[in-house]
């Protein structure tokens, strides 16, 4: 099992996430390689292989602080997608920065 950190979100004009910045991290949340793009699918792989995938923020001038875990969920009409774990204010897949 693995861990990543998701710190930035790809979302389109139309409101729909296409992507992540992510890296591979121990279990201090130290990031154990640079920060780079992913898409929502290599997201829910991971999530498959049963690697933990974390959302993290920024808070006090540089202590990140955790968002939660991503997790897969199945959309209405077929396909899936990732959701939040805890739906905090301000914690959520949308306040990521944007990339």
């Amino acid at each position: 099992m693995a861990l990543y950190i998701v710190a930035k979100a790809r979302i389109n004009n139309k409101d729909e996430v296409e992507g992540f910045m992510w890296a591979l991290a121990n279990g201090s949340n130290n990031f154990l390689e640079e920060l780079h793009e992913v898409t929502v699918e290599e997201v829910i792989k991971a999530i498959d292989r049963g690697d933990v995938v974390e959302m993290v923020f920024e808070a006090d001038h540089r202590r990140l602080v955790s968002g939660g875990e991503l997790l897969k969920a199945e959309l209405p009409g077929g396909g899936e997608t990732v959701i939040e774990e805890r739906g905090y204010p301000e914690r959520k897949i949308r306040d990521l920065p944007r990339f």
